[in-house]
């Protein structure tokens, strides 16, 4: 079961961020389509990579996920870590660190993980339709 709590969390902060969503592409001039194509596009090319290494390196189990999250746990770190150093030598403020930070993560992991968790949902709704339309 949900927490309750955490789930009234959510959907304020949800709300919250669709409205700055909104003027973020009014400001840089894209389109949320644009960046649904992009997060998707980013989205399927890690599951590319993830089945290829699932694949070739099978024999290995349940062990790649663990090592595949290791991988883009270690590329977060130097983009981060890149970002740091560039803020901190170029004298940026820390407020211009901490965005450009929530922008790597975004485009590299949450993003993409949103999307994955979106089109699981999207596919259990659609299984749910079927089997219901199965038993009438």
């Amino acid at each position: 079961m949900i927490d309750e709590e955490l789930m009234k969390e959510w959907a304020e902060n949800y709300d919250k961020l669709k409205e700055e969503l909104l003027n973020i592409h009014k400001r840089f001039d894209i389109t949320v389509p644009q960046v649904i194509e992009a997060v998707s596009k980013k989205t399927h090319m890690m599951a590319d990579v993830f089945k290829e290494l699932a694949v070739s390196k099978q024999a290995d189990g349940n062990i790649v996920p663990v090592i595949m999250g290791y991988t883009m746990a270690d590329t977060l770190t130097h983009l981060v870590m890149a970002a740091m150093t560039t803020s901190i030598l170029t004298n940026q403020p820390s407020s211009v660190m901490a965005q450009t930070i929530s922008t790597i993560l975004y485009n590299e992991v949450t993003a993409p993980l949103a999307m994955t968790q979106w089109e699981n949902v999207q596919k259990d709704l659609m299984d749910d339709f079927l089997a219901e339309e199965s038993k009438s």
